[in-house]
């Protein structure tokens, strides 16, 4: 894969690790319009299969990847990358929707990107799209693709996680990850953990039995692609990016259940029981590989579980008030 692709799944990798809109007509990429208001999920379109997860990443105005990074003679503008899972076979299936802000931009941007024997692209319209899995796992989410065959997003759990994060005007996420935590996919996610990793993990899985997990990545300011990439390239501190992650994970055990165990599973993992307000938060502060401290807090409301991290602690606090704010009512 050519240079100037990397930069762009640099951009998104970044945001699905520090966790990693649109009123719209049918969709090639997964956003059209109107990209000042909050991202709806429910009014985007998926490839018509099942996914087990979904990503979606959107600024406010276009994202510009400089010609400088790129090596061409013009910018290119991004309006949104759409990313969708699947796991087919024990393998996870990965299909990228690139939607540029034009045609010629979206022209340039294919000529840019060079697939190995395990994957696919197709250009149509204003859209790059990409698969990446072997040439058996990755048939049905190609077909549904080249067939243009897609459907809105409707799943009712994985939209219901989405809309418990804040969602507004004033704390508008560049970024929303909805995951399906399907026997499929987590085994797939478990593959070259040690024995006693998988035996944690599942007795996690077995106590909370998560349903659905729902992400946020919340910015004060527009993204600079080229910062970002000075981050991955650990020239810029990642502080400097000034972004959090919210996220929210939906139990399908009782309130009281998910309570007990998730007080117990925080404080044998180390978090510390603090004073928000009159709320009760749990804190635990992660080193980064640039040696800081990343505060990690924790907010239960009944048998959901939501966390907050930034580097900035008054940032993650910020956020988790918000969601606290939007959730109280339940």
């Amino acid at each position: 894969m050519k240079h100037g692709i990397r930069i762009l799944c640099g951009l998104f990798c970044l945001l699905g690790v520090l966790f990693a809109g649109c009123n719209q007509t049918p969709y090639q990429s997964g956003v059209v319009g109107d990209t000042s208001v909050p991202i709806a999920l429910a009014a985007t379109r998926v490839p018509n299969v099942d996914i087990d997860l979904y990503l979606l990443a959107q600024q406010e105005k276009p994202t510009i990847i400089p010609s400088s990074l790129l090596r061409t003679e013009t910018d290119i503008l991004i309006d949104s990358i759409a990313i969708w899972g699947t796991v087919v076979g024990g393998e996870l299936v990965v299909g990228t929707g690139v939607k540029a802000a034009s045609s010629d931009d979206a022209r340039l941007l294919d000529s840019l990107v060079s697939m190995d024997a395990n994957g696919w692209k197709m250009l149509s319209g204003d859209v790059l799209y990409l698969v990446s899995g072997s040439a058996t796992a990755r048939e049905p989410l190609k077909n549904a693709i080249s067939r243009l065959d897609f459907k809105y997003f409707d799943d009712v759990e994985l939209l219901r996680a989405a809309s418990r994060l804040p969602n507004n005007a004033t704390d508008r996420p560049i970024a929303i990850g909805v995951i399906k935590p399907t026997v499929e996919l987590v085994s797939y996610l478990a593959r070259g953990a040690t024995d006693e990793q998988t035996r944690q993990m599942n007795t996690v899985i077995e106590l909370v039995d998560p349903r659905a997990i729902a992400i946020g990545v919340y910015s004060k300011k527009p993204l600079d692609v080229a910062q970002v990439l000075g981050v991955m390239q650990g020239k810029i501190d990642v502080s400097k990016l000034d972004i959090c992650a919210l996220g929210v994970m939906q139990s399908g055990r009782p309130s009281l259940l998910v309570e007990s165990t998730a007080k117990t599973l925080l404080k044998r993992s180390g978090f510390d029981e603090i004073a928000f307000g009159t709320h009760v938060l749990y804190r635990m502060w992660i080193n980064t590989n640039q040696q800081q401290a990343m505060p990690l807090l924790v907010w239960l409301n009944g048998n959901r579980v939501f966390a907050s991290a930034a580097f900035q602690e008054a940032y993650a606090q910020q956020m988790i008030s918000a969601a606290i704010a939007a959730n109280l009512q339940d």
